[in-house]
């Protein structure tokens, strides 16, 4: 053999060995929205009337979207799916004495398909048993400032929280307070008093963090140019961690704040203005994107507000995976944008090409 030959055949294993891999990310990524699709479906089947939502416009899927939902999961994911549409066509059949119960059979085999799906499913798994990522660094120059401000007993009541130089910003419905502090420029703080009731452990804390740092990696992989997320850190309020602990965080119940980026946003009128006017469709393409993959809300100007930046601000991380009812970002939009809304749930289709 030639060296010529030799290169050549070197070169085209590499090309087709590389190709065949991009295909297999290309449908897993494909299949992850229409299992998406095909799960909201079921969730919306299986779902209880709410008398709270029956304002919200429904998603209706037609029999042909169903089809073709299907079609595609199989084509994307495999012949696994196929158990999951033998329950459902069972469960539609009018012969069918128990309906939900198939479909919630069917419903568990796309959810775990799902998961295989997402990309990020199983990595945010294995990173949140080394969550200790998320404390401020001793080297940030926002620790030396906060040491300066926590000295004292801040957060013991309201009173001392004030006298501390902090302006309370909100108090939410959970009595988190959301606040500034003028040696604090761009950031806030998040956090419960001790004279209130308040979560036990650190897992809100470590779940938003979590949430944040999904969303960061979705925004760069995909290159997404209309989200942002804040940065979010813990602060302890006592030297309780030691570096040498791996222990979970989440189970930490000592005194500690939630410190965030401050985004530039307008007032809740301003907001829910920009999504009528400003949602394109390809700010609804990168939303949806964002969802497909468990992050982020469907309250869109309360928690992904518009900033001063021209950008969608993903306050809500929460949850670092939730399911979502789309339908409830349907009243935030303009008609023509609520149409492609829907159209983009019922085909589950890949918006970011």
């Amino acid at each position: 053999m030639s060296k010529h030959t030799f290169f050549y055949s070197v070169f085209f294993l590499l090309f087709f060995s590389v190709s065949s891999l991009a295909s297999a990310e290309e449908r897993q990524d494909k299949g992850l929205y229409v299992l998406t699709s095909l799960q909201f479906h079921l969730d919306e089947l299986l779902a209880e009337p709410d008398p709270f939502e029956e304002s919200e416009e429904k998603i209706i899927f037609e029999e042909s979207d169903i089809s073709d939902l299907w079609a595609r999961a199989k084509e994307s994911v495999g012949e696994k799916i196929e158990k999951a549409e033998r329950y459902y066509t069972y469960a539609k059949d009018p012969s069918c004495r128990n309906p939900r119960r198939y479909f919630q059979k069917a419903n568990r085999i796309v959810e775990a398909a799902w998961k295989q799906a997402n990309p990020f499913y199983f990595q945010v798994v294995e990173k949140a048993k080394s969550d200790h990522r998320f404390i401020l660094k001793d080297s940030h120059w926002l620790k030396s400032r906060l040491d300066q401000i926590f000295c004292k007993n801040v957060i013991t009541d309201q009173t001392s929280f004030d006298a501390s130089g902090f302006v309370t910003v909100c108090k939410r419905p959970s009595r988190m307070i959301v606040a500034k502090h003028e040696l604090l420029p761009k950031y806030l703080i998040k956090t419960y008093l001790l004279s209130e009731k308040r979560p036990t452990g650190w897992k809100w804390m470590v779940n938003r963090c979590l949430g944040a740092e999904n969303i960061r990696n979705l925004i760069k992989e995909k290159k997404l140019r209309h989200f942002v997320v804040p940065d979010k850190w813990i602060y302890p309020l006592s030297n309780c961690v030691a570096k040498d602990d791996l222990s979970d965080l989440s189970e930490r119940d000592s005194d500690a704040i939630l410190v965030v980026t401050r985004m530039n946003i307008g007032d809740t009128e301003s907001c829910r203005l920009a999504w009528k006017e400003r949602a394109t469709k390809q700010v609804l393409d990168e939303l949806y994107c964002i969802l497909c993959h468990g992050f982020g809300s469907c309250f869109l100007a309360m928690n992904i507000p518009y900033t001063e930046e021209g950008k969608f601000a993903c306050l809500d991380t929460e949850y670092p995976f939730r399911k979502h009812k789309y339908e409830r970002a349907k009243h935030h939009l303009s008609p023509e944008m609520r149409l492609y809304w829907e159209q983009l749930i019922r085909k589950g289709v890949d918006p970011i090409k």
